[in-house]
């Protein structure tokens, strides 16, 4: 009844075209195909119809009235296709016809009165960013991220790593330490067994059993030398049997380091893929979520309060459900995470520890517990 006035009003001030009085009472796309494709397209005559004051009662008449295959599909086409979204078009509209209706349909999507685009994420929300199908050292990265930001740690390699070789493990102590550890020797043992040719002049010149020979202070001095290298005391620690226990510990203190290394790295890269994806969280909250646990032998529902970030997702909303619109892609899903994943992907950062990140770690585990 609006509608009708709205048009005898404006027939009495300015003579409407009888197409487009057809046009804005028009009931499908089908009913005005013909008319559609004398323009070229449904833009170009929603231009022509703009031109006569009509684009907002052609938009009007669309949203309540052209059902198939969408009413918000063929608003777009309407406004641009996409194009829209390189062009300076009233986004009041967008919002009115469209994302509105699809943004009330997701639970953790919330616009505001300035028309900003707020997403609120749980930990639980960020786990589900992350692919289940792809694996590394043996865990998929969905499960790595549910120790991420669960935990805060990653821990299901403990068995499974690689150490690199006592050469190197040496050569990678810092100058203190390595002092620290020719001292060690020194300082534990008054006499070593080693068969390697190295060693044969000091055997000899003692003389107290096969292979064996004394730790001096004048001899390991030598091993102090800042211009000598690393090799016959490496050497050393290879070949005595007394000294197994010392490269135990630099193993363990380089697996330890390269752990806390490669954590740290997986808290950074995992937490680097939601900023890439949403940004930065622009607030902290708490939210209740209900999760099913069992209790007494059987499965109940329990609300519960966990923390959430907040983000801004104006920008990537506001394209991501345009495209879908464009489309004819529904919604499907209450949690945006879930669109997320269906039209963007999940993901799986490669991710390995920096070299001086746990050779940093190693000195100072090396430092800390050289003398335990």
């Amino acid at each position: 009844m609006n509608l009708i006035k709205t048009i005898n009003t404006i027939i009495e001030e300015k003579t409407i075209p009888e197409w487009a009085i057809k046009m804005i009472n028009s009931r499908g796309y089908e009913e005005i195909s013909d008319y559609i494709k004398l323009f070229g397209d449904i833009h170009t005559l929603y231009l022509e119809l703009e031109k006569l004051g009509l684009g907002v009662q052609f938009l009007d008449n669309i949203y309540r009235n052209w059902i198939y295959p969408s009413n918000r599909y063929h608003i777009i086409n309407a406004l641009g296709s996409k194009n829209i979204l390189n062009k300076s078009i009233d986004k009041t509209i967008l919002y009115k016809y469209v994302l509105n209706d699809m943004i009330g349909d997701v639970d953790n999507l919330k616009i505001t009165k300035e028309g900003r685009i707020y997403l609120t994420l749980t930990n639980e929300d960020k786990v589900e960013l992350f692919d289940e199908k792809k694996y590394y050292m043996g865990e998929n990265c969905k499960k790595i991220a549910e120790m991420v930001f669960n935990d805060g740690i990653v821990n299901n390699w403990e068995n499974d790593m690689w150490v690199p070789d006592l050469e190197y493990l040496v050569d990678s102590l810092s100058e203190k330490n390595y002092e620290k550890l020719v001292k060690t020797v020194l300082e534990k043992f008054e006499t070593l067994t080693c068969f390697r040719e190295e060693f044969e002049n000091w055997v000899e010149e003692d003389n107290i059993g096969e292979d064996e020979f004394y730790v001096d202070i004048n001899r390991f001095n030598y091993f102090l030398d800042t211009n000598t290298d690393r090799y016959n005391f490496t050497v050393l620690l290879g070949c005595a049997d007394e000294l197994k226990q010392l490269t135990k510990f630099l193993e363990k203190s380089y697996l330890k380091a390269y752990k806390t290394a490669l954590n740290k790295e997986y808290i950074r890269e995992y937490n680097n893929e939601i900023e890439e994806a949403f940004g930065k969280p622009i607030d902290n909250i708490t939210v209740s979520r209900t999760s099913v646990e069992k209790v007494d032998s059987f499965y109940k529902n329990l609300k519960k309060t966990v923390d959430a970030e907040i983000y801004d997702v104006t920008n990537l909303v506001y394209n991501l459900f345009i495209d879908m619109a464009l489309y004819n892609t529904d919604i499907y899903s209450g949690n945006f995470i879930n669109i997320y994943r269906r039209e963007v992907g999940v993901n799986c950062p490669y991710v390995d520890a920096p070299d001086d990140d746990v050779l940093d770690y190693y000195n100072e585990y090396f430092d800390e517990h050289i003398y335990d």
